[in-house]
Protein backbone atom coordinates (compact mmCIF):
# COMPACT_ATOMS: atom_id res chain seq x y z
CA UNK A 1 0.00 0.00 0.00
CA UNK A 2 2.79 2.58 0.70
CA UNK A 3 4.05 2.12 -2.86
CA UNK A 4 0.51 2.43 -4.20
CA UNK A 5 -0.16 5.76 -2.52
CA UNK A 6 3.09 7.40 -3.60
CA UNK A 7 2.48 9.89 -6.43
CA UNK A 8 4.01 9.22 -9.82
CA UNK A 9 5.07 12.88 -9.99
CA UNK A 10 5.17 14.31 -6.45
CA UNK A 11 4.55 18.00 -5.96
CA UNK A 12 7.78 20.01 -6.11
CA UNK A 13 9.06 22.89 -4.02
CA UNK A 14 8.49 26.07 -6.06
CA UNK A 15 12.02 27.39 -5.38
CA UNK A 16 14.25 24.31 -5.35
CA UNK A 17 12.28 21.88 -7.48
CA UNK A 18 12.79 19.18 -4.83
CA UNK A 19 9.85 16.84 -4.07
CA UNK A 20 7.72 18.05 -1.18
CA UNK A 21 7.41 15.69 1.83
CA UNK A 22 3.96 14.10 2.30
CA UNK A 23 3.32 16.18 5.43
CA UNK A 24 3.85 19.49 3.62
CA UNK A 25 0.43 21.19 3.11
CA UNK A 26 1.52 22.37 -0.33
CA UNK A 27 1.63 18.73 -1.46
CA UNK A 28 -2.10 18.41 -0.76
CA UNK A 29 -2.91 21.73 -2.42
CA UNK A 30 -1.20 20.48 -5.57
CA UNK A 31 -3.20 17.24 -5.49
CA UNK A 32 -6.74 18.13 -4.35
CA UNK A 33 -8.29 14.88 -5.57
CA UNK A 34 -5.94 12.83 -3.41
CA UNK A 35 -6.70 15.01 -0.40
CA UNK A 36 -10.42 14.44 -0.96
CA UNK A 37 -9.83 10.69 -1.33
CA UNK A 38 -7.99 10.52 1.99
CA UNK A 39 -10.72 12.53 3.66
CA UNK A 40 -13.36 10.08 2.42
CA UNK A 41 -11.54 7.07 3.85
CA UNK A 42 -9.58 3.99 2.70
CA UNK A 43 -12.06 2.86 0.03
CA UNK A 44 -11.96 6.24 -1.72
CA UNK A 45 -8.17 6.36 -1.43
CA UNK A 46 -7.76 2.96 -3.03
CA UNK A 47 -10.26 3.85 -5.78
CA UNK A 48 -8.36 7.07 -6.47
CA UNK A 49 -5.03 5.31 -6.98
CA UNK A 50 -6.48 2.39 -8.93
CA UNK A 51 -8.10 4.87 -11.31
CA UNK A 52 -4.87 6.85 -11.63
CA UNK A 53 -2.71 3.82 -12.34
CA UNK A 54 -5.12 1.87 -14.58
CA UNK A 55 -6.65 4.75 -16.48
CA UNK A 56 -10.16 3.49 -15.63
CA UNK A 57 -12.83 6.01 -14.74
CA UNK A 58 -14.56 5.07 -11.46
CA UNK A 59 -18.31 5.55 -11.02
CA UNK A 60 -19.43 6.49 -7.52
CA UNK A 61 -22.84 5.76 -6.08
CA UNK A 62 -24.28 5.67 -2.58
CA UNK A 63 -26.59 2.78 -1.76
CA UNK A 64 -27.51 0.69 1.27
CA UNK A 65 -25.05 -2.04 2.10
CA UNK A 66 -26.08 -5.44 0.84
CA UNK A 67 -27.50 -4.46 -2.57
CA UNK A 68 -24.57 -2.26 -3.55
CA UNK A 69 -22.56 -4.63 -5.78
CA UNK A 70 -25.57 -5.63 -7.90
CA UNK A 71 -26.57 -1.98 -8.13
CA UNK A 72 -23.04 -1.26 -9.39
CA UNK A 73 -23.46 -4.07 -11.92
CA UNK A 74 -26.74 -2.51 -13.05
CA UNK A 75 -25.13 0.91 -13.52
CA UNK A 76 -22.23 -0.60 -15.47
CA UNK A 77 -24.60 -2.51 -17.76
CA UNK A 78 -26.74 0.58 -18.32
CA UNK A 79 -23.65 2.62 -19.14
CA UNK A 80 -22.47 0.11 -21.75
CA UNK A 81 -25.94 -0.05 -23.32
CA UNK A 82 -26.04 3.75 -23.67
CA UNK A 83 -22.75 3.89 -25.55
CA UNK A 84 -22.72 3.83 -29.37
CA UNK A 85 -22.65 0.33 -30.80
CA UNK A 86 -19.04 -0.85 -31.21
CA UNK A 87 -17.70 -1.29 -34.70
CA UNK A 88 -17.11 -4.86 -35.95
CA UNK A 89 -13.99 -6.22 -34.30
CA UNK A 90 -14.08 -3.63 -31.52
CA UNK A 91 -15.56 -3.78 -28.03
CA UNK A 92 -16.17 -1.72 -24.89
CA UNK A 93 -15.84 -3.11 -21.36
CA UNK A 94 -16.63 -2.20 -17.77
CA UNK A 95 -15.05 -3.63 -14.63
CA UNK A 96 -17.34 -4.19 -11.65
CA UNK A 97 -15.30 -4.82 -8.52
CA UNK A 98 -16.54 -5.31 -4.96
CA UNK A 99 -14.98 -6.14 -1.62
CA UNK A 100 -16.26 -6.08 1.93
CA UNK A 101 -14.18 -6.49 5.07
CA UNK A 102 -16.74 -6.51 7.89
CA UNK A 103 -14.90 -8.65 10.44
CA UNK A 104 -14.26 -5.73 12.77
CA UNK A 105 -15.29 -5.67 16.46
CA UNK A 106 -17.45 -2.57 15.96
CA UNK A 107 -19.28 -4.05 12.95
CA UNK A 108 -19.82 -7.41 14.65
CA UNK A 109 -21.13 -5.72 17.78
CA UNK A 110 -23.47 -3.50 15.76
CA UNK A 111 -25.11 -6.37 13.92
CA UNK A 112 -25.24 -8.40 17.11
CA UNK A 113 -27.14 -5.55 18.83
CA UNK A 114 -29.53 -5.42 15.88
CA UNK A 115 -30.28 -9.11 16.38
CA UNK A 116 -29.27 -9.93 12.80
CA UNK A 117 -26.31 -12.20 13.60
CA UNK A 118 -26.47 -15.89 14.41
CA UNK A 119 -25.67 -16.62 18.09
CA UNK A 120 -22.03 -15.81 18.83
CA UNK A 121 -21.22 -19.25 20.20
CA UNK A 122 -19.06 -22.09 18.88
CA UNK A 123 -22.07 -24.19 17.87
CA UNK A 124 -24.51 -21.38 17.09
CA UNK A 125 -22.52 -19.08 14.82
CA UNK A 126 -23.51 -20.55 11.49
CA UNK A 127 -25.83 -19.48 8.72
CA UNK A 128 -28.77 -21.67 7.70
CA UNK A 129 -30.76 -19.73 5.07
CA UNK A 130 -34.20 -21.05 4.10
CA UNK A 131 -34.11 -23.53 7.00
CA UNK A 132 -36.86 -23.82 9.60
CA UNK A 133 -34.26 -23.13 12.30
CA UNK A 134 -32.47 -19.95 11.23
CA UNK A 135 -31.16 -17.41 13.68
CA UNK A 136 -29.34 -14.81 11.59
CA UNK A 137 -26.32 -14.50 9.37
CA UNK A 138 -22.58 -15.09 9.67
CA UNK A 139 -20.33 -12.25 8.52
CA UNK A 140 -17.77 -13.01 5.82
CA UNK A 141 -15.03 -11.07 4.06
CA UNK A 142 -15.33 -11.52 0.30
CA UNK A 143 -14.21 -9.90 -2.92
CA UNK A 144 -15.60 -10.49 -6.40
CA UNK A 145 -15.06 -8.99 -9.85
CA UNK A 146 -16.91 -9.17 -13.16
CA UNK A 147 -15.92 -7.76 -16.54
CA UNK A 148 -18.81 -6.78 -18.81
CA UNK A 149 -18.01 -6.58 -22.52
CA UNK A 150 -20.20 -5.29 -25.31
CA UNK A 151 -19.31 -6.27 -28.86
CA UNK A 152 -20.81 -5.75 -32.28
CA UNK A 153 -23.67 -8.25 -32.82
CA UNK A 154 -21.82 -9.84 -35.73
CA UNK A 155 -18.75 -10.66 -33.58
CA UNK A 156 -19.45 -14.23 -32.49
CA UNK A 157 -15.96 -15.71 -32.81
CA UNK A 158 -15.01 -15.17 -29.17
CA UNK A 159 -18.27 -16.67 -27.94
CA UNK A 160 -17.68 -19.76 -30.05
CA UNK A 161 -14.21 -20.16 -28.60
CA UNK A 162 -15.35 -19.77 -24.98
CA UNK A 163 -17.50 -22.71 -23.98
CA UNK A 164 -18.28 -21.09 -20.64
CA UNK A 165 -19.18 -17.62 -21.98
CA UNK A 166 -21.96 -16.05 -19.92
CA UNK A 167 -24.43 -13.43 -21.11
CA UNK A 168 -25.84 -10.77 -18.78
CA UNK A 169 -29.45 -10.88 -19.94
CA UNK A 170 -30.92 -8.08 -17.82
CA UNK A 171 -30.54 -6.11 -14.60
CA UNK A 172 -32.94 -4.08 -12.48
CA UNK A 173 -33.03 -2.08 -9.26
CA UNK A 174 -35.86 -0.90 -7.01
CA UNK A 175 -36.38 0.63 -3.60
CA UNK A 176 -39.06 0.85 -0.93
CA UNK A 177 -39.44 3.11 2.12
CA UNK A 178 -40.86 0.74 4.70
CA UNK A 179 -38.19 0.65 7.41
CA UNK A 180 -34.47 1.30 7.60
CA UNK A 181 -33.67 -2.18 8.95
CA UNK A 182 -36.62 -4.52 8.48
CA UNK A 183 -37.95 -5.58 5.08
CA UNK A 184 -41.53 -4.90 4.16
CA UNK A 185 -43.59 -8.05 4.88
CA UNK A 186 -44.94 -8.07 1.32
CA UNK A 187 -41.69 -6.89 -0.34
CA UNK A 188 -43.28 -4.72 -3.06
CA UNK A 189 -39.92 -3.53 -4.42
CA UNK A 190 -38.74 -7.11 -4.93
CA UNK A 191 -42.05 -8.09 -6.55
CA UNK A 192 -41.87 -5.14 -8.95
CA UNK A 193 -38.25 -5.90 -9.83
CA UNK A 194 -38.88 -9.65 -10.28
CA UNK A 195 -41.90 -8.97 -12.50
CA UNK A 196 -39.69 -6.93 -14.83
CA UNK A 197 -36.95 -9.57 -14.92
CA UNK A 198 -39.21 -12.63 -15.26
CA UNK A 199 -41.55 -11.25 -17.93
CA UNK A 200 -41.59 -13.58 -20.95
CA UNK A 201 -38.60 -15.58 -19.70
CA UNK A 202 -38.07 -19.12 -18.45
CA UNK A 203 -36.22 -19.05 -15.12
CA UNK A 204 -34.31 -22.21 -14.23
CA UNK A 205 -32.65 -21.25 -10.94
CA UNK A 206 -33.22 -18.61 -8.27
CA UNK A 207 -30.37 -17.26 -6.16
CA UNK A 208 -32.21 -15.26 -3.46
CA UNK A 209 -30.59 -12.86 -1.02
CA UNK A 210 -31.65 -15.24 1.82
CA UNK A 211 -29.60 -13.89 4.75
CA UNK A 212 -30.95 -16.51 7.14
CA UNK A 213 -32.93 -14.08 9.30
CA UNK A 214 -36.34 -14.94 10.67
CA UNK A 215 -38.38 -12.38 8.73
CA UNK A 216 -36.51 -11.92 5.47
CA UNK A 217 -36.18 -15.47 4.11
CA UNK A 218 -39.88 -16.50 4.02
CA UNK A 219 -41.04 -13.11 2.76
CA UNK A 220 -38.46 -13.08 -0.03
CA UNK A 221 -39.07 -16.62 -1.23
CA UNK A 222 -42.85 -16.09 -1.13
CA UNK A 223 -42.56 -12.89 -3.17
CA UNK A 224 -40.34 -14.56 -5.77
CA UNK A 225 -42.58 -17.63 -5.93
CA UNK A 226 -45.74 -15.53 -6.41
CA UNK A 227 -44.26 -13.55 -9.30
CA UNK A 228 -42.68 -16.64 -10.85
CA UNK A 229 -45.87 -18.71 -10.60
CA UNK A 230 -47.90 -15.94 -12.21
CA UNK A 231 -45.45 -15.83 -15.11
CA UNK A 232 -45.37 -19.64 -15.41
CA UNK A 233 -49.16 -19.78 -15.58
CA UNK A 234 -49.07 -17.40 -18.54
CA UNK A 235 -46.39 -19.41 -20.34
CA UNK A 236 -47.67 -22.85 -19.17
CA UNK A 237 -44.16 -23.69 -17.98
CA UNK A 238 -43.90 -26.98 -16.02
CA UNK A 239 -40.18 -27.58 -15.45
CA UNK A 240 -39.01 -27.35 -11.83
CA UNK A 241 -37.29 -24.21 -10.55
CA UNK A 242 -34.10 -24.69 -8.56
CA UNK A 243 -33.07 -22.54 -5.60
CA UNK A 244 -29.61 -22.00 -4.18
CA UNK A 245 -28.91 -19.92 -1.07
CA UNK A 246 -25.18 -19.15 -1.33
CA UNK A 247 -24.82 -17.56 2.10
CA UNK A 248 -25.21 -20.95 3.76
CA UNK A 249 -21.89 -21.92 2.14
CA UNK A 250 -19.86 -18.70 2.15
CA UNK A 251 -21.51 -16.51 4.79
CA UNK A 252 -22.88 -13.00 4.31
CA UNK A 253 -20.43 -10.74 2.48
CA UNK A 254 -22.61 -7.66 2.96
CA UNK A 255 -21.99 -5.24 0.05
CA UNK A 256 -20.07 -7.89 -1.89
CA UNK A 257 -22.73 -10.59 -1.47
CA UNK A 258 -24.73 -9.86 -4.62
CA UNK A 259 -21.80 -10.01 -7.02
CA UNK A 260 -20.37 -13.06 -5.22
CA UNK A 261 -23.72 -14.81 -5.72
CA UNK A 262 -23.67 -13.83 -9.41
CA UNK A 263 -20.23 -15.42 -9.83
CA UNK A 264 -21.49 -18.61 -8.16
CA UNK A 265 -24.52 -18.59 -10.46
CA UNK A 266 -22.17 -18.37 -13.44
CA UNK A 267 -20.27 -21.40 -12.11
CA UNK A 268 -23.57 -23.28 -11.77
CA UNK A 269 -24.34 -22.52 -15.41
CA UNK A 270 -20.88 -23.57 -16.51
CA UNK A 271 -20.87 -26.87 -14.63
CA UNK A 272 -24.57 -27.75 -14.97
CA UNK A 273 -24.84 -28.34 -11.20
CA UNK A 274 -26.61 -26.64 -8.34
CA UNK A 275 -24.41 -27.10 -5.24
CA UNK A 276 -25.79 -28.97 -2.21
CA UNK A 277 -27.29 -27.14 0.74
CA UNK A 278 -26.09 -29.44 3.56
CA UNK A 279 -27.49 -27.19 6.30
CA UNK A 280 -30.94 -28.35 5.14
CA UNK A 281 -29.91 -32.00 5.49
CA UNK A 282 -28.28 -31.87 8.93
CA UNK A 283 -29.84 -33.94 11.77
CA UNK A 284 -33.20 -32.45 12.75
CA UNK A 285 -32.89 -29.83 9.98
CA UNK A 286 -35.68 -29.11 7.54
CA UNK A 287 -36.67 -26.37 5.09
CA UNK A 288 -38.75 -23.52 6.43
CA UNK A 289 -42.51 -23.94 6.42
CA UNK A 290 -44.55 -23.01 4.57
CA UNK A 291 -42.15 -23.30 1.67
CA UNK A 292 -43.55 -22.15 -1.70
CA UNK A 293 -40.71 -23.75 -3.71
CA UNK A 294 -39.20 -27.23 -3.09
CA UNK A 295 -35.73 -27.02 -1.53
CA UNK A 296 -33.85 -30.31 -1.99
CA UNK A 297 -30.64 -30.33 0.05
CA UNK A 298 -28.64 -32.60 -2.24
CA UNK A 299 -26.69 -31.44 -5.28
CA UNK A 300 -28.97 -31.09 -8.31
CA UNK A 301 -28.24 -31.21 -12.06
CA UNK A 302 -29.47 -28.10 -13.83
CA UNK A 303 -29.64 -27.08 -17.49
CA UNK A 304 -26.42 -25.57 -18.78
CA UNK A 305 -28.47 -23.50 -21.19
CA UNK A 306 -30.91 -22.08 -18.63
CA UNK A 307 -31.41 -18.68 -17.06
CA UNK A 308 -30.42 -17.84 -13.50
CA UNK A 309 -31.89 -14.98 -11.45
CA UNK A 310 -29.74 -13.43 -8.71
CA UNK A 311 -31.07 -11.03 -6.07
CA UNK A 312 -29.64 -8.84 -3.33
CA UNK A 313 -31.38 -6.67 -0.74
CA UNK A 314 -30.02 -4.04 1.63
CA UNK A 315 -30.99 -1.81 4.50
CA UNK A 316 -33.49 0.95 3.76
CA UNK A 317 -35.26 -1.14 1.13
CA UNK A 318 -32.64 -1.18 -1.62
CA UNK A 319 -33.15 -4.16 -3.93
CA UNK A 320 -31.33 -5.32 -7.06
CA UNK A 321 -31.45 -8.29 -9.41
CA UNK A 322 -29.69 -9.70 -12.45
CA UNK A 323 -30.37 -12.44 -15.01
CA UNK A 324 -27.58 -14.45 -16.62
CA UNK A 325 -27.60 -17.21 -19.23
CA UNK A 326 -25.11 -19.06 -21.41
CA UNK A 327 -24.15 -16.89 -24.35
CA UNK A 328 -25.52 -18.22 -27.66
CA UNK A 329 -22.99 -20.24 -29.64
CA UNK A 330 -23.74 -18.48 -32.90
Amino acid sequence: LPRLVQPDHPAAHPATGEPLPPNDPRAWVARPHLAEAFALGPHATLTHHLARRTGLAPVTHQVAACASSLVALHHAAQHLRRLPEPQPGASVSALVLTADAALLPSVIASYHRLGALAPLTRDGYRQTPLAAERHGFMLAETAAAVVLTRRHPSDTSETKNQKSAIELVDTATANETYDFIRPSPDMPALRHLAADLFAGRKIDCLHPHAPGTANHDPAELQALADVLNAEREMTQEQDPVHVYAAKGAIGHAMGASGLASLVLAALCLTTGKRPPMPWLAAPNARPMTPCPIPLPAAEQPIPRTGTHAVFAAGFAGHTAGALIARAPAT
